[in-house]
Parts: C-alpha cells; sequence; structure tokens
C-alpha cells in the first residue's frame, strides 16, 4: 500500500516509493532503485523507544519481530536527514482482527475488547471469530467474516489467541506472559488497550423454557486435569440440590466423555439437556439461578448472560478467569493452579506436571476440593 503523504515524499528522492504494511506488524519495502542506502528506524511512538533499526538498499525490505500492537513510527534517513516520517493511525481505516482460537472460553473472554480497539481508534474494525453469531446482532458496528476470510486493502491487522515457539511463550506475539495475567488481558495485550473487566453481549432467545426452580450444570472438559476429580463430588452436591427444592439441569455437550479408563460419567437425578444446540443451551443458562461448573466455556458463556456463577477449579489460578459474578471455590497448595504455572499438553489427556497419572485413583488423591465445602458455597447463594 503506498500512503499519499509517502508519495509527495519520494518526489523529492527520485519519486521512488515506499510501501508501509502493518499486518500482523509492521513492514516497510522500497521498491528497486539506483540510490544511495536508507537508514530505517522503528519507534514505538507512545514511549519514543528506538525499537528496531536497519539499512536498505533498492529492492529490499525490513520488518521488526513484534506483531502486537504498537503505535508505530517509522523514519527513513539518507545522509543523517530525516526524508520521510510515517506515525501510525487507523482512524476510519480496516482493521482487520482474527481469532485463532475456536474455544467458547476464549472467544467470550477476548471479544469484549475488539468494540473496545473500534471505539478506541475510531477506525472501520472486520473481525473474525468461530462464533460470529452470538455477537454480529449486538455489534452493528463491527463487520464479521468467517475464518480465514481474505481482506483486501486493510491498513493494520492482528491475531488474538496463545502462541509459542518452541515450547515457550511467543514474546514477538505477547507482550506479557498469557499464562501469569487475567485470560481476558491476552486481548488487551495484544490490541495495546487498557485492561479492564468486561462482558460481552451475547444474542439469545429471551424466552425462559423452564418455570421450576433450577440451576444449570457442566461438568465435562477437554482433559482430565481441567475436572473435578472428586469420586462422588458431583452427586452429593446434586443431591444437596434437590433436597433444598431445585432441579439440575445438564447442558453439557455429552452425558459422558473422557478417554479410554478415565471416563467422567454425569451425576444421576439430573434432567438430561446434553447434546443440543447452544442456541437451546443458552436461554436455560441465561434464566438458571445460577451456573456450577469448571474452568470452562459454558461457565464464562453464563457469566457473559449475566447468570451467577459457581466455579471449581484447582487447575486454573482464581486470577485467570472472571473476578465479577462468580463464586470462585479453589485451594491454594503447592501444586494448585498448574495451569497458569506450567504448558499444557493438550495431546495428553492426563496431563499433569508433578507426576504420572496412571489410574483415576491418582487424579482423586490429587483433588483438595471437597463436596462439603463446595455445598457450604451454595447454601450462602440459596
Amino acid at each position: 500500500m503506498i500512503y499519499d503523504n509517502l508519495e509527495k515524499k519520494a518526489q523529492f528522492l527520485n519519486k521512488i516509493p515506499f510501501y508501509l504494511d502493518f499486518n500482523n506488524g509492521c513492514k516497510l519495502s522500497i521498491d528497486k532503485c539506483d540510490c544511495e542506502d536508507f537508514d530505517i528506524r522503528f519507534y514505538d511512538h507512545n514511549t519514543n523507544n528506538l525499537i528496531y533499526k536497519t539499512t536498505l538498499k533498492g529492492g529490499m525490505w525490513s520488518k521488526p519481530s513484534l506483531e502486537y500492537f504498537i503505535k508505530w513510527r517509522i523514519e527513513i534517513r539518507q545522509n543523517n536527514e530525516v526524508v520521510f516520517t510515517h506515525l501510525f493511525d487507523c482512524k476510519n481505516k480496516k482493521v482487520y482482527i482474527k481469532f485463532e482460537s475456536k474455544a467458547i472460553g476464549d472467544t467470550i473472554a477476548w471479544f469484549p475488547y475488539i468494540e473496545e480497539f473500534r471505539k478506541t481508534h475510531q477506525c472501520y474494525v472486520i473481525c473474525s471469530t468461530f462464533h460470529n453469531e452470538w455477537f454480529q446482532p449486538q455489534y452493528p458496528e463491527i463487520e464479521f467474516v468467517n475464518p480465514g476470510t481474505q481482506v483486501e486493502n486493510v491498513y493494520a491487522s492482528y491475531k488474538i489467541g496463545w502462541f509459542y515457539k518452541e515450547n515457550t511463550i511467543d514474546y514477538n506475539k505477547h507482550k506479557t506472559n498469557p499464562l501469569h495475567i487475567p485470560l481476558q488481558q491476552t486481548a488487551t495485550d495484544i490490541l495495546g488497550l487498557e485492561y479492564t473487566e468486561i462482558k460481552p453481549f451475547i444474542s439469545h432467545s429471551k424466552f425462559c423454557p423452564l418455570q421450576e426452580k433450577y440451576v444449570t450444570l457442566s461438568i465435562q472438559s477437554t482433559c482430565q486435569a481441567k475436572y473435578w476429580n472428586h469420586p462422588t463430588g458431583w452427586q452429593q452436591v446434586i443431591d444437596f440440590f434437590n433436597s433444598q427444592g431445585y432441579k439440575v439441569i445438564l447442558v453439557d455437550k455429552f452425558k459422558i466423555f473422557g478417554k479410554e479408563n478415565f471416563m467422567n460419567k454425569a451425576p444421576e437425578r439430573v434432567l438430561d439437556y446434553t447434546n443440543k444446540p447452544l442456541n437451546e443451551i443458552i436461554p436455560l443458562i441465561n434464566h438458571a439461578k445460577f451456573h456450577l461448573g469448571l474452568s470452562s466455556g459454558l461457565s464464562w458463556l453464563a457469566w457473559a448472560l449475566n447468570t451467577p456463577v459457581v466455579m471449581i477449579s484447582s487447575f486454573t489460578k482464581p486470577y485467570c478467569e472472571f473476578q465479577s459474578d462468580i463464586v470462585r471455590i479453589y485451594n491454594d497448595t503447592p501444586t494448585s493452579g498448574y495451569f497458569n504455572t506450567h504448558k499444557l499438553d493438550p495431546s495428553n489427556w492426563n496431563w499433569y506436571p508433578f507426576k504420572e497419572i496412571k489410574s483415576m485413583e491418582d487424579w482423586y488423591e490429587i483433588e483438595t476440593i471437597t463436596p462439603e465445602q463446595v455445598i457450604n458455597e451454595i447454601k450462602q447463594l440459596l
């Protein structure tokens, strides 16, 4: 892309065009020419820190390694004289923001900051998520496209996700280690925004399908470490709810889920709404007294719907999830919250960083959260 002010400046340099590209970082290219070398400097304009400098000839290009948002200032010099300066400014320009994760929790956590970016920079945002239908009616100022869509003539683009390089955090894509900050802050760090907790608006039906007192429940997850690994915990909690006159609606995708000898079965005496499409589950969660679950996507969904959440998790540190409208049940031990201290291996169903897991009994020994602890917290809510 050639910018008008750049073309005008190039008239003083034998009309040599420079090309600037702010897609996943900042790239400057120079057309082939027979001319003196150019001294190129990339600054963070907000701090005036020099990020990178190099010397280019005609027909060459350069790109600093950092890909998260920086208010770039690019200076081109010849013979110690600044012959061109460009300051990043996406006002009234197209910006393409792409979600790299399909996960429900990630999507809900990160999406509010797409709108914050749009409002902060007064730009035209194009966004791709794997759940566009949740947001499109609520955010008419944003253009939604399917993942993988090629968008032409964008001024800048950013990818939102967790990125690793050789099993370590890729700090070219992350300003801060995402393991050590709230999940939502992943998006604000990449997009250069101040972090405050914000809920997204989710499009859903207002119809309440049940008139009885009830809570929703989700017990399943994507690896055994994320489960509440108490052998009788869920059943004791369900029996308590039933004794208090509450129905318990099971809203997981699967009633039984796991791998090989590590299968997790739903408790008895629940109303089974498993394997229902999300557009049927959302109204149920929306009208529940509260949602009981794990550090999982359905808990994030309940939070976005303003349904109070009781979250049971030894897997994540409490700072990882949202802080509002939640009762977080967690025991702080030397080994709890290990998702935020070690890199998860998603290919290993029994990933646990402190010892090899050979049976469900190993998981039962690791779990420190008791049914009595959970029930005592629920009593206060009821």
